[in-house]
């Protein structure tokens, strides 16, 4: 069973035109700065 979040990403990955990379970058780059500091 895939969780709600893995299900988004594989449904992303077959509809869109991004690459793997991509994706991840995007997610990346997203979380990369919510620093609590």
């Amino acid at each position: 069973m895939l969780t709600p979040e893995e299900l988004t990403m594989a449904t992303t990955m077959i509809h869109s035109k991004k690459s793997k990379r991509d994706l991840i970058d995007d997610g990346w780059n997203r979380y990369m700065n919510n620093d609590l500091d």
